[in-house]
């Protein structure tokens, strides 16, 4: 990467008619326009799409990306949760990250964070609930 910054600055630090630089800085600024909503499309505050631990609303999977689908934490809240899983805690930031998903039917411990065996109905810590 330095060796790219090196080279575009030795170029224009060079002879270059001042057209060439415009059109140079022109193109810079109409590609970063262009290509940055495209770099931020999936993240927490997409209406679809969103990486897995973003909160969203209601079920379903019309705000998660696939095959993820929209459930209920048992911590609390709603997040993106991968197919087969079920959340424990809702993630943070711009990409969910921090969220939390254990196995169907295992014990959310929303303290620890931290997944353990249920007995069937009943959660053998305090403070842990069952999640589906």
């Amino acid at each position: 990467m330095s060796y790219l910054i090196d080279d575009v600055a030795r170029t224009l630090a060079g002879p270059m008619p001042r057209r060439k630089v415009f059109r140079y800085i022109l193109g810079a600024l109409l590609g970063g326009t262009v290509f940055a909503p495209l770099a931020m499309a999936n993240n927490c505050g997409s209406s679809s799409g969103r990486p897995d631990g973003c909160p969203c609303t209601g079920t379903g999977t019309a705000q998660c990306s696939s095959p993820s689908t929209c459930k209920v934490c048992g911590g609390g809240g709603s997040a993106c949760t991968p197919s087969g899983m079920a959340c424990c805690v809702t993630g943070g930031g711009q990409q969910g990250t921090g969220g939390k998903f254990c196995v169907t039917g295992q014990c959310c411990c929303t303290s620890a964070q931290t997944c353990s065996n249920s007995t069937g109905t009943n959660c053998t810590n305090v403070g842990c609930v069952i999640v589906n």
